[in-house]
């Protein structure tokens, strides 16, 4: 009994800490901590417990009594995913229809009904805060003409005016005061009041706007005439605030897009899709998460374009906030060519609250404008503005050192084609493909190693020779896939262009049994492979009288060791590589590979937890083409895996003197259940995904070169594990057999038995949740820091 309640105590002692951690906001990264000592070779890495004074220490994790599915305490089903997605209410808001009146004044009426929970939603209307808790906009689509782009203009509009409160040296960059369009809300105001009446029918409600779409006024600031034409496509939308309901997460958004006069509408800018922006972003029920202003209210593309228009300014940096503009130039962030000179991009926000994009990395290479804007979607039937009608402010919003007046203000250079004063003449030089005075926009977003790669297909055809005790023999081929024709590897210019810019390496590797584990191994150890911390058989075709041709377009290569007595289970081989243009650029290319049976009559593969491309899409979600080390390892987790496995570290990387590394580590895990999500929950300098980590992840790689993720930034919610993960398979528990993961290497680095490992729930929980007291619950509740993996009980 006292056993259980000291376990309850500590339990609820650190639970808490999950929660916060999980929710809170990061804050700025602390003062460089002291210089790490010299560790010995037996040392295991600072921040964990000592080494055990022997090896009869054991570990038997008790995480899923807790955190397992259906357990009556923070079960990790409940606490992560659901937490993020299911809202304690579920509201549905439809826009029906929106009348405008045929005589003066052109006041539009918006009908639209509004469920909570599957029941008409009622009083709204007569409640004097509930009503303000509903906004609406109203916008036209303006043709674009001389090559301009058609654009969106809010007819609610308000001034807008720089401030000194706050502002770094009190300086503004806008002296008088802008417009800004915006929503209209019920109240009394000319311009953004409305009257919200609820119908004769329950949860039905009208909305009417007090500005008089007729009465033309002036865009602050702009000059420009928001005028009144009745044939012109319109766009009215409605956004619920977080807080119409109190008792939990209220965020819709719902819009129409109609004519006045009842005509057809042939003008549209559908360019992207609210769809396109979740690939990466999380819509989720607590932050941090996919929404703006009002509490995070704001989550559709198409409510967005309603107000971000072409002459909205925010005067304190005097940067336009146009969808188009600001967008692009968020995401590219640190790589905007001002920002590599030495700006920044700012954008200022309600209540003087400073948004700094100037550190945001885009996860993929920023000329795949498909990613986005994509033509092929029945949503997005404009998604091919970006290459037919391109435009100063679109091209320039990513190119933004470029400036197309006569003068270039200062840290501008003048476009290369001269001075333009408006749009017309840029599809002239910048036709969509082919080719003009200048690139086509087509050929100059194409990303050239990607185009030239498609020429290539790598194929691991069969494994021979698998059994304990054999040396398997590999054979594989080059083709490529547009006419399946085979490329001699020896001999062809692609694989022959020197300086490692040609490579091509066969990897093998597999699982052995691990003493006293009680379960065959789930994950690769390459034990006996001859290299150090579990790195897999390597073996380089390229080199001299190592591959032999099979004269039929085949190559194979044999092992030179032999498969383990001890290896169970099923082995993999795999071709991974690039071929490479003559100028020495690499060529990414899909690595392949092929399940081999060494025990197992049938090859049983790896069991997958997550995919880089194929339905649904994860990894490439976000980065396109997940290509790392050089272009060697390619759109393919089979493969990373056997590299990155529990017994793997960085120890051979990190400088021999000093004896520990820039974080004051002798070695870190490079384990994939644990360092994928330290990398993704790194952002200690500047946050991102709502990551409880409190220090950035180092890891060296290739070169002694360290790696600090610090900067990076998730732009989703780390609690969405479903995000990365297929079905279930984030869910406690665990299957059996998975690796513990190393963290000490102390004597043998060929020999995993003797090293100190994080029991398996800790390895992967502790990658996000790091601090010490959450490491002592993990450690009360049967985890280790410093086992051997023979002393694990599963």
């Amino acid at each position: 009994m006292r056993r259980t309640t000291a376990f309850l105590f500590v339990l609820l002692l650190f639970a808490p800490a999950l929660f916060l951690g999980c929710t809170g906001d990061t804050g700025p990264a602390g003062p460089a901590g002291a210089a790490g000592g010299t560790a010995g070779p037996g040392d295991l890495v600072p921040g964990f417990p000592a080494p055990p004074a022997d090896n009869l220490t054991t570990a038997s994790e008790t995480c899923n009594v807790c955190h397992g599915v259906g357990a009556r305490f923070l079960p990790m089903n409940e606490f992560h995913d659901a937490a993020v997605l299911d809202p304690v209410n579920t509201i549905v808001l439809n826009i029906t229809g929106v009348t405008f009146p045929a005589t003066p004044p052109v006041q539009p009426v918006v009908t639209f009904t509004i469920t909570r929970n599957g029941a008409a939603f009622t009083g709204i209307a007569a409640d004097a805060t509930l009503r303000t808790r509903l906004s609406f906009g109203i916008a036209k689509l303006i043709p674009g003409a001389n090559g301009d782009p058609d654009t969106w203009q809010s007819y609610i509009t308000r001034e807008a005016s720089a401030s000194t409160t706050n502002v770094p040296g009190g300086v503004n960059a806008i002296t008088v005061p802008v417009g800004q369009a915006t929503a209209a809300s019920h109240g009394t105001n000319a311009v953004t009041g409305g009257t919200l009446v609820e119908t004769g029918t329950a949860g039905t409600y009208t909305f009417t706007f007090n500005q008089p779409l007729d009465n033309a006024v002036t865009f602050p600031g702009s000059g420009v005439l928001v005028g009144y034409d009745n044939t012109l496509t319109h766009r009215v939308a409605v956004q619920t605030a977080t807080t119409l309901v109190t008792e939990g997460d209220a965020r819709v958004n719902d819009t129409l897009d109609v004519r006045p006069d009842g005509g057809a509408i042939t003008v549209t800018r559908n360019v992207a899709t609210t769809a396109s922006c979740l690939e990466c972003h999380t819509l989720s029920t607590v932050a941090p998460r996919w929404g703006f202003h009002s509490g995070g209210a704001r989550v559709e593309v198409e409510y967005c374009v309603v107000c971000h228009n072409p002459n909205s300014i925010d005067p304190q940096s005097g940067e336009t906030v146009d969808m188009g503009v600001m967008t692009h130039k968020i995401h590219r962030g640190k790589n905007l060519p001002t920002v590599l000179a030495g700006g920044s991009y700012i954008i200022w926000g309600n209540n003087n609250s400073v948004h700094d994009y100037s550190h945001v990395g885009y996860p993929q290479d920023v000329r795949n404008c498909t990613k986005c804007h994509n033509a092929a979607d029945a949503a997005t039937p404009d998604g091919n503005n970006w290459r037919e009608r391109p435009s100063q402010n679109a091209c320039g919003s990513c190119h933004d050192d470029i400036s197309f007046a006569a003068t270039p203000p200062a840290g501008k250079v003048q476009h290369s084609g001269g001075p333009i004063a408006d749009n017309s003449s840029c599809v002239v030089c910048h036709p969509a493909d082919g080719f003009g005075v200048g690139l086509s926009v087509t050929v100059a977003h194409q990303i050239p190693e990607r185009v030239a790669a498609a020429d290539f297909q790598f194929n691991v055809l069969s494994v021979t020779g698998t059994a304990p005790g054999q040396r398997p023999v590999v054979t594989f081929s080059v083709t490529n896939p547009n006419d399946n024709t085979a490329y001699d590897i020896l001999t062809h210019p692609a694989f022959t262009v020197p300086g490692g810019a040609s490579r091509l390496a066969v990897l093998i590797g597999w699982m052995t049994g691990e003493v006293g584990l009680g379960t065959p191994a789930a994950d690769y150890t390459n034990k006996g492979s001859g290299n150090n911390v579990g790195q897999p058989v390597s073996i380089n075709p390229l080199a001299a009288g190592v591959a032999t041709n099979n004269g039929n377009g085949t190559f194979a290569v044999t092992s030179p060791v032999a498969i383990p007595a001890d290896a169970i289970g099923t082995g993999i081989a795999a071709l991974e590589g690039h071929p490479a243009l003559t100028d020495g650029t690499r060529l990414p290319v899909r690595n392949a590979f092929l399940y081999f049976g060494i025990t197992d009559v049938d090859p049983v593969p790896r069991r997958q937890v997550v995919t880089a491309t194929g339905q649904p899409l994860k990894c490439d979600n976000c980065h396109d083409q997940l290509t790392i080390h050089g272009a060697n390892r390619t759109d393919s987790i089979e493969v990373c895996v056997i590299c990155h496995n529990p017994n793997a570290t960085d120890i051979g990387r990190r400088p021999a003197s000093p004896a520990v590394g820039i974080d004051g580590k002798r070695e870190e895990t490079i384990d994939f259940k644990n360092m994928i999500h330290a990398i993704h929950g790194s952002g200690v300098t500047h946050g991102g995904g709502g990551s409880p980590r409190t220090t950035a992840l180092v890891v060296y790689g290739f070169g002694g070169n360290p790696a600090d993720f610090g900067e990076v930034t998730y732009p989703g919610n780390m609690r969405r594990c479903s995000q990365c993960h297929e079905g279930t398979t984030w869910q406690l528990p665990m299957q059996p057999g998975i690796l513990a993961t190393t963290v000490n290497s102390p004597t043998s680095l060929t020999d995993p038995d003797d090293d100190g490992n994080m029991t398996k729930n800790a390895g992967v929980c502790s990658a996000c949740h790091d601090s010490a007291p959450i490491r002592a619950h993990m450690v009360v509740n049967g985890a280790h820091f410093n086992v051997l993996q023979g002393n694990i009980i599963e």
